[in-house]
């Protein structure tokens, strides 16, 4: 292959990945970003940043504001998305998080796994006034996620070099476990009973429980749970919210197509 040639596909290469790379910022919750914030977090010069923005907008996957100069995801992004959810069966599982939501009342939630951190990819909210909520998208740090916990305890990872990776774990409030050996053991626990709970781990005042989406012999890479005020979810009412979790969580992996994640 001619030198021109290669160049030519490792500059097509590159502003591809460049590219991809800005459009994995706008899933980090739903906020418009400025051309000086895309390029510093891109890692690129904002005369690059700004062509390659050009670009997605014009494609319109991302949007931009004249008025305020700044940009968020664009309306054919949801075309991706659509599909990305018929393809894994994400979207199937919303009429089960509605039934949760039903009979708990509180806000019911499917995660995953990224690395060392939770992504909420579906939620309904709670039907009660005071509600706990994330937007989807959101990214919580596994050692503070019911749901984290319940899929890298039925994963098939290793939980400690996982826990390992995180390197120290951030404390978020009085009751989060910061001391890797105690997080073990509640890993090992979860997996005996078949669910986790985060008490006031993020949160102070607020209580979740979450279980593994089962499927077979899979690694699990997914979990539904509830959040909600603490004094709405105190033990009494555990076991009968996991039954309610578990009896969905097998519905729901009939209908999951996430081997592939």
């Amino acid at each position: 292959m001619p030198d021109d040639e290669l160049t030519s596909k490792k500059t097509g290469t590159q502003a591809i990945e460049r590219a991809i790379s800005i459009l994995r910022l706008f899933t980090e919750g739903d906020r418009a970003w400025s051309l000086t914030e895309v390029a510093r977090a891109a890692g690129l010069t904002t005369g690059t940043t700004h062509r390659i923005l050009a670009t997605l907008v014009r494609e319109r996957l991302l949007a931009n504001d004249p008025a305020s100069e700044r940009y968020r995801i664009g309306p054919d992004s949801l075309f991706l998305f659509a599909a990305a959810a018929r393809r894994f069966g994400i979207a199937a599982t919303r009429s089960e998080l509605e039934v949760v939501v039903s009979r708990t009342h509180e806000t019911a939630a499917l995660g995953v796994l990224d690395g060392c951190d939770t992504i909420v990819v579906l939620q309904v909210e709670s039907d009660l006034p005071l509600r706990f909520s994330r937007p989807i998208g959101t990214r919580v740090p596994m050692h503070v996620s019911a749901m984290g916990k319940a899929i890298l305890a039925f994963s098939g990872r290793d939980s400690s070099a996982t826990l390992d990776a995180l390197g120290e774990l951030h404390r978020f409030t009085d009751h989060t476990v910061t001391d890797k050996p105690r997080l073990l053991g509640e890993l090992d626990v979860a997996r005996a009973r078949g669910w986790t709970i985060n008490d006031n781990e993020r949160y102070e005042g607020v209580r979740a429980v979450a279980v593994p989406i089962l499927q077979g012999d899979d690694p699990v890479r997914a979990s539904i749970g509830i959040q909600g005020p603490a004094e709405r979810l105190p033990d009494s009412r555990v076991v009968e919210i996991v039954e309610h979790l578990q009896t969905s969580a097998q519905r729901i992996a009939q209908h999951l197509s996430l081997t592939t994640l």
